[in-house]
């Protein structure tokens, strides 16, 4: 009972954030649908099934499953995952491959996400890994991925403080926060999800 959880969470202060993905795999409990409609990227091969968000049908749906995540389901936003492996072989229905849509598709994926929130609730949270040059002004906040619980200066702990560091560039040009993740639990940087998001 996800509507009553997110309800509880509200009477004790808190918000609820949830988990976002455009890529989707057989066992996905939501792939059957966006399967027999033609809602993914054509690829030859691999076993990511990535949703065409140039396809204006598959981003309609999409945008509709995010209104009701935060109206139906009473989350406050979301870690919007991935969109960052694009199959070699893609072809979008824009008619575009993955060399073309590899930086674009965590825009559109970021602007579906502000559009949303913008029209159903405005102070929602989402936080983003993928992103390019124009994503500042859609996604409040940064994640900077998974990193191991070591000191390995490529997945550990100096990786995350690195890309902190390196990150902190985007406070300049209007992205406020860097969620960071070390050994998959997720720490904000700043205060709180709220000031981020009103930063």
């Amino acid at each position: 009972d996800l509507p009553g959880f997110t309800a509880a969470l509200h009477r004790e202060g808190y918000q609820a954030l949830g988990y976002l993905a455009p890529e989707f795999t057989r066992s996905r409990a939501g792939f059957a649908y966006p399967a027999s409609r033609g809602y993914f990227v054509r690829s030859s091969g691999g076993h990511i099934y990535l949703l065409d968000l140039t396809n204006h049908a598959a981003l309609a749906w999409w945008e509709t499953n995010e209104r009701q995540i935060l109206t139906r389901l009473g989350f406050d936003g979301w870690l919007l995952d991935l969109g960052d492996r694009l199959p070699p072989a893609a072809r979008f229905a824009n008619g575009q491959g993955a060399v073309e849509m590899a930086n674009r598709y965590p825009l559109l994926l970021a602007q579906a996400a502000k559009d949303v929130m913008r029209a159903v609730k405005p102070d929602a949270l989402f936080v983003m890994r993928s992103g390019f040059s124009g994503v500042q002004g859609l996604q409040p906040a940064v994640w900077a991925g998974d990193q191991r619980a070591n000191w390995s200066a490529t997945q550990g702990l100096p990786a995350a403080i690195s890309a902190a560091i390196r990150m902190s560039s985007l406070a300049l040009s209007s992205t406020p926060c860097l969620v960071r993740a070390v050994a998959r639990a997720m720490m904000p940087a700043c205060a709180s999800a709220r000031s981020c998001a009103r930063s």
